[in-house]
């Protein structure tokens, strides 16, 4: 674009030496990175438009590009959490077959009974104990 408007109108630039393609290719780039080159600059309304556009353009993909890495990292955050829950429901499964295995319970609710009827028997027992004291 800048070499276009460089074809149309020569005074819409100050430089140092008469400009090349990689000329304005080196100035385009410089714009996208927010600096100048003391070589080429643009000097009219027009060119300098062309410029400030080509600077929001950058701020845009700068926008997109960390929009993107937070979409990215928030979705592997969902997807390392999910695995998570996967494994822990997993364990859960297994410790439930341990308990209907080992100790012959129907169910956690059953299991948490028993403690419960145990606790209240040690409670018990240790009550007994301190009276004799």
């Amino acid at each position: 674009m800048y070499y276009a408007l460089f074809r149309l109108d020569a005074g819409l630039y100050t430089y140092t030496s008469i400009p090349t393609v990689f000329s304005f290719v080196y100035l385009s780039f410089n714009t996208l990175h927010f600096s100048s080159i003391p070589e080429l600059r643009t000097t009219a309304p027009l060119s300098q438009t062309l410029t400030m556009v080509e600077e929001m353009c950058a701020f845009v993909l700068i926008v997109i590009i960390a929009a993107l890495y937070i979409s990215v990292k928030s979705e592997r955050y969902s997807q390392e959490l999910g695995n998570g829950i996967e494994e822990l429901e997993s364990e859960g499964v297994s410790m439930e077959d341990v308990i209907r295995n080992q100790y012959g319970l129907n169910s956690i609710e059953d299991a948490l009974a028993e403690l419960a009827r145990v606790k209240a028997g040690m409670v018990n027992l240790l009550y007994k104990i301190s009276q004799m004291m």
